[in-house]
């Protein structure tokens, strides 16, 4: 089966492999790695055992990322895995991968961010907490300006808000090891009251989410067979430095005051330079989640691009404007963001959302106070349909390596079929988790998949130029 070649005009590669290290690192190191080690060291029995699960996190993401890397290499094209599933299962496949992306997932990544955004900014300016969710919006509009300013804008802000990121880990390890200096030394072990490493682990896999993103960039990329592999593995690797740094600045604080604190970054902060160090390090999450919900944006309007390229019911998204920026995606993106800001933060959004609910079974709608506003809500209800597609990604790398052995590939992955299998096998896991927690909140990212087929359905009953004749 063949894919049909994109169409339409697109900005010059203006993009290099920094670029996407820089994405990667902007995406990946978000907020969990400053709201979800209090969780993870709840779940284990000590410091060892919780950084033993950092290293099982960050080479299962690895793993992932070596997978990508070969069919990156091999289809370097602007659609990413929507590609790779069109490839591997069918352009009914990749059609459905893209859509439930532009329409749910991006859109959902990009809100957790922004209520993360909202509510360090409601910890930095006491003042602002009566405004919510009117900070999300803002942060959405603001992000959405800067991206359809042009390429380079998007560009140069990512970096940026990367570097500023970066910058202000360093001072978190810093802090560390002002601590450590101090004395005594905390205690690393004690007996957890609800032991599960497992669930633990869930959270782990959460904080390293979103380094596929780097692979919407291919298309605008120098040269993408080489430096994408290349992105994949130094933007995952790094991560994982970063994130085992981090930790052991929190273990100055002690295995029970960690199980505590909601932001042990802030707790090693205040402990090394006081209310300054608080401060700085409410500075450095705001920045953290300004990057992470930019990084979303910047590569999710490729893939939208991308999906209006290929297929004619799509086709009014495949639009760059003078400077370079995919307009139509950006605002479309936003719009998706807006929409479920709107049905997970206020009160007519949530008695809609649980009537449907009520609709499709459930006789008490959903619970909203289970997963404890905006952030966890986003996050619980889209987790299902990520992990879905993730596994779908690594089943399309061994299908293809049957199906397409003579397609070159400059990167091939190690030890295969190892990793694709490990990769399978963790998404699915990953799936059963997230479905078990949310029950019928996934619904809401479920749903759109319905409409995705009813899309297919129309883009298969009057095929355009853009779409191939294969199935």
């Amino acid at each position: 089966m063949s894919i049909p070649h994109p169409t339409g005009s697109t900005p010059a590669r203006a993009l290099g492999q920094w670029d996407a290290v820089s994405l990667i690192l902007g995406i990946v190191i978000g907020t969990s790695i400053f709201r979800s080690p209090s969780d993870i060291f709840s779940f284990t029995n000590g410091i060892h055992s919780a950084l033993l699960l950092w290293v099982a996190g960050g080479a299962l993401s690895i793993i992932g990322a070596l997978c990508f890397a070969e069919l990156a290499s091999a289809w370097p094209e602007r659609g990413g895995d929507a590609v790779y599933l069109s490839q591997a299962f069918g352009n009914w496949m990749g059609y459905l991968l893209g859509w439930c992306r532009v329409t749910v997932i991006i859109p959902a990544n990009v809100g957790i961010m922004a209520f993360a955004f909202q509510d360090y900014m409601g910890q930095a300016f006491p003042a602002l907490r009566d405004h919510s969710p009117w900070i999300a919006v803002a942060a959405v509009g603001v992000l959405t300006g800067v991206n359809l300013v042009g390429v380079q804008s998007g560009r140069h802000t990512q970096n940026l808000l990367t570097l500023a990121k970066i910058l202000g880990l360093g001072f978190v390890v810093v802090c560390g090891l002002v601590v450590a200096l101090q004395g005594p030394t905390p205690e690393w072990t004690a007996p957890a009251k609800y032991s599960n490493p497992g669930l633990a682990l869930v959270f782990i896999l959460y904080a390293f989410g979103g380094w596929n993103d780097a692979v919407y960039l291919a298309a605008e990329m120098d040269q993408p067979q080489r430096q994408l592999p290349r992105a994949l593995t130094m933007g995952v690797g790094a991560v994982c430095i970063v994130y085992l740094l981090i930790n052991l600045a929190y273990s100055t604080l002690g295995i029970q005051m960690l199980r505590a604190e909601s932001v042990p970054a802030a707790a090693v902060a205040q402990r090394a330079f006081g209310t300054t160090g608080t401060q700085l390090v409410t500075l450095l999450m705001v920045v953290s989640a300004l990057g992470a919900m930019h990084g979303t944006i910047f590569g999710g309007t490729r893939l939208a691009v991308a999906m209006g390229e290929r297929h004619r019911s799509l086709r009014w998204l495949a639009h760059w404007s003078g400077r370079g920026a995919p307009a139509r995606s950006t605002l479309l993106i936003a719009a998706g963001t807006l929409w479920l800001i709107a049905a997970v933060e206020t009160s007519i959004g949530q008695t809609t959302c649980s009537q449907i609910a009520r609709w499709l079974g459930a006789s008490e709608g959903i619970d909203w106070q289970r997963h404890h506003g905006g952030f966890s809500t986003l996050l619980a209800a889209t987790a299902p349909l990520f992990w879905m597609f993730f596994m779908l990604a690594g089943a399309a790398q061994i299908v293809l390596r049957i199906r397409e052995p003579e397609t070159p590939r400059a990167f091939r992955t190690p030890l295969y079929p190892l990793p694709p299998i490990l990769f399978i096998l963790t998404s699915a896991a990953m799936l059963y988790s997230s479905v078990s927690y949310v029950k019928w909140l996934a619904m809401l990212g479920f749903i759109p998949v319905i409409g995705g087929l009813l899309a297919w359905l129309y883009e298969r009953s009057d095929p355009g130029p853009t779409e191939s004749s294969a199935d």
